[in-house]
Formats: structure tokens, C-alpha cells, sequence
């Protein structure tokens, strides 16, 4: 721990309590136990010791590899330490009849999975205890389970068959789950007339307004009022808007009818928050290929390498300089720096015999 703590000494002395603070965060991690370095404290601190290469060692391009692959040898010597303190996962469910279960160790991801979705875990430490309550149950039901098929995922890590009073618990939330169904509408249509209301659900053209008749004269959509408004409209009814109490709404225009403002939009530098996630070696190394393939594809077809291939960025380059006195200054791209001014062999009195592209018939 000594030698661990010596490499990462920091310059300034540290604030009140945050050596502390630090011990306290490796034990969480298990880098520590009992006072002392962990299996895999002491891997870390064997990664962490600075190292010594040559001139090369300390290029700039190659310090975004060394990084990344130390960073890779820290993680795996992490895992593998980790693992090898870490108890053999069990897949056994012991249930007793006051619908608690115990697992003697650490379950396994299925067994963990299924604990998860449908109990209460009560206390953790060398064995696992949890309860099955009926809030537990629903949220299994809700999750997407069947009563059978909770039961049977349970019976499957269970050494003996289920008590009666877990299966009488599961029998009894599923018989009560779904009773009450809630449905998302945005809109309702009151139709007096059955033969109308049953002529706009059978109507092919208003498919796209998810319409369903729950009751006489009553159909329910799941598209906003005002695209209900307009899609029936344009099927040739006439159509109203009322509000929730059942009163005709009357426009201050007409024709403007009642509608929503239009929602911002959502682009490059808006309020919403982009996070950026830094590619890896891979990826890097990918698109580095797909770089010097189309390279050798242009070199191949005889292409200037000097030459930009966009026009805009041509454009855009070109009118960065002003014309000098013998000759027009383009900036011709450079692929291993910026843009590099150099004549392109036009003239003030020859201007066709510049290839740059025009801007509203003049040269740039």
C-alpha cells in the first residue's frame, strides 16, 4: 500500500480527511480488506509503477496507444484479481413457508435475475435472503411473466417443490393482475350516428389515426385532435371540437381551429445535451484504414493528392486569399497541415485559366 500511495503523492498537501476518504473508497472497491492491499490492490499497484522507455516511448502520436493499451493491461489484472476472490456462484434456492428463500452464496446471473423481478431482498452477506411479497409478484407480472412461468422459473433452481403458500400468492396476484386496463388516447369521438361512427373505424383512409369504437358512438384515437380534425376533414364530414366538459370550442379565426405550438427543434448546438463518447483503438484504427484506402484509390486513378475534392471547401478556400497582382492566390489543401497559398497559373487577364469554381458568374 506504501508503494502504491508514494507514486500517486501528489505535490501540494491534501485537504483534511481525503486520505481517509481515499482508504475508504478502496475498501468499497475491494482493492483493500482488513487494513491491507487486496488480491487485487496489489495488482493495481503493480500497474500503476511508472515506467521507462526511450525516445520513442514519449512521441506525441504514440502516446494515445501506450495510454490506451496500459489502460486495457490495468483493467484485465483487475478482472482476473477480482475473480479469484470472488466465491463460486451457486444456482440453489432454498424456500420456506413463510415465503422467504435463501441462497447459501452468491447466485448465479439467472438465479440473480430472477430474484430481481419477482422479490424483496432482506439481507445480504455469506448467503442471500429475500421474501416474495405481493408487490414482489406484480412487479414480476408486470414485467412480462405468467403466474406458470414464474412459478416454473422458481421450481428450477428449488431442491424441492414449492411451498403451497408461494404458490397460492403467485395464483392470487395473477388472478387480480389485469383486472383494471389503462389505455393512452389522445383524442375521442362522439358519434351519434352508429351507421357514421361505424363508417370512420371501417374507412381504410383513416387507418394511420389508430381509431377503436369502445362503446356506441364513443372511438377512441391515439392521434392528436387536430390531425383527427383534418384526416376527417378531408374524407368529407364536418367535424367539431369540443372540450372536456362537452362544450363547443369556437375559433377567434376562422379555419385557425385550436392547436398546439410547434415543439422546438432539435438541433446541433440546441438546449439538449449531446454526450460524446471517445472511440477506442478499434474504431480508430478502422477509420485510419478507410483513410488511406481512399488515398491510394485517388493516387491509383491518377488524381492530384494537393487537389481538394470538395468544392465547397475549394470554394471557401480560394476566396480566403485575394487576388495579387500577377496571378489569383488559391490556398491549395494540405493533407498534413492547413491550407498552403500557392498561384494557380491564372491571371487577371486570363481568368478562364483558372479550374476553381465560380460564385454568380465571377471568378473567385
Amino acid at each position: 500500500m506504501h508503494a502504491a500511495l508514494t507514486f500517486a503523492r501528489p505535490r501540494r498537501p491534501l485537504p483534511e480527511g481525503a486520505v481517509a476518504a481515499v482508504l475508504a473508497e478502496a475498501q468499497l472497491l475491494g482493492l483493500t480488506g482488513g487494513g491491507a492491499l487486496s488480491r487485487a490492490g496489489r495488482a493495481l499497484a503493480a500497474c500503476l509503477r511508472p515506467h521507462t522507455g526511450g525516445p520513442e516511448a514519449s512521441a506525441p502520436a504514440a502516446d494515445a496507444d501506450v495510454a490506451d493499451s496500459r489502460q486495457e493491461t490495468v483493467l484485465t489484472a483487475l478482472e482476473r484479481a477480482l475473480a479469484a476472490d470472488l466465491p463460486e456462484p451457486v444456482d440453489i434456492l432454498l424456500v420456506q413457508s413463510d415465503l422467504t428463500a435463501i441462497v447459501p452464496g452468491r447466485p448465479t446471473p439467472e438465479l440473480g435475475a430472477a430474484l430481481e423481478r419477482s422479490s424483496e431482498v432482506e439481507s445480504r452477506g455469506g448467503a442471500l435472503t429475500v421474501r416474495f411479497t405481493p408487490q414482489s409478484v406484480r412487479r414480476a407480472l408486470d414485467g412480462g411473466w405468467s403466474a406458470a412461468e414464474l412459478t416454473q422459473a422458481l421450481s428450477r433452481f428449488s431442491p424441492s417443490p414449492l411451498p403451497s403458500t408461494l404458490t397460492v400468492l403467485i395464483d392470487d396476484a395473477a388472478r387480480r393482475h389485469g383486472a383494471v386496463r389503462v389505455r393512452e388516447v389522445a383524442s375521442v369521438l362522439r358519434v351519434a350516428d352508429p351507421a357514421v361512427a361505424a363508417g370512420i373505424v371501417a374507412d381504410t383512409a383513416l387507418k394511420g389515426l389508430g381509431l377503436d369504437q369502445v362503446a356506441p358512438g364513443v372511438i377512441l384515437s391515439t392521434a392528436p385532435a387536430g390531425v383527427v380534425l383534418r384526416e376527417l376533414r378531408a374524407t368529407g364530414l364536418a367535424p367539431v371540437l369540443e372540450n372536456e366538459q362537452g362544450r363547443l370550442l369556437i375559433s377567434e379565426r376562422p379555419g385557425s381551429g385550436r392547436c398546439a405550438p410547434a415543439p422546438t427543434p432539435a438541433r446541433p448546438g440546441n438546449e439538449h445535451e449531446v454526450r460524446r463518447r471517445r472511440p477506442g483503438r478499434r474504431e480508430l484504427a478502422t477509420l485510419v484504414g478507410r483513410l488511406r484506402a481512399g488515398e491510394e484509390t485517388r493516387r491509383a486513378a491518377g488524381a492530384d493528392p494537393m487537389a481538394a475534392t470538395d468544392q465547397c471547401t475549394r470554394w471557401r478556400c480560394c476566396v480566403r486569399h485575394r487576388p495579387r497582382e500577377r496571378g489569383y492566390g488559391c490556398a491549395w489543401p494540405d493533407p498534413t497541415g492547413p491550407c498552403r497559398n500557392a498561384p494557380c497559373g491564372c491571371s487577371p487577364s486570363n481568368p478562364a485559366g483558372c479550374a476553381w469554381p465560380t460564385l454568380a458568374g465571377r471568378r473567385n
